[in-house]
């Protein structure tokens, strides 16, 4: 897919922590250092610019919750198979406030 959309836009894809070639190779990999690597990216990236960020899975989640801290940064986001958490109440939860809500299902 990467090749076909790069065809007409100009693609960054970050490598996030634990995933790919970055550390930690094993054990847990802390939220901040996930949503840390793709500030960095972005800020190095998009030249002041609104991003449009697509993520599968983890990442859909990762980009919704940049997007709703930085919202004057992004365009747009594309979710695949992720998104926010339900909250306890029904509606949208960027992050869960408790154990048991981090183990309710994904929304995507």
């Amino acid at each position: 897919m990467a090749r076909s959309l790069a065809a007409r836009y100009r693609l960054v894809i970050p490598d996030l922590a634990g995933h790919g070639e970055s550390a930690p190779l094993a054990g847990p990999i802390p939220f901040a250092d996930l949503f840390g690597g793709l500030e960095a990216v972005v800020g190095q990236q998009a030249g002041g610019k609104r991003v449009t960020l697509v993520g599968n899975s983890l990442g859909a989640w990762i980009a919704m919750v940049f997007a709703a801290r930085h919202p004057e940064r992004v365009e747009r986001v594309v979710a695949v198979n992720g998104g926010p958490l339900m909250g306890a109440g029904g509606g949208p939860s960027l992050l869960p406030k408790t154990r048991e809500e981090r183990g309710t299902r994904w929304h995507g």
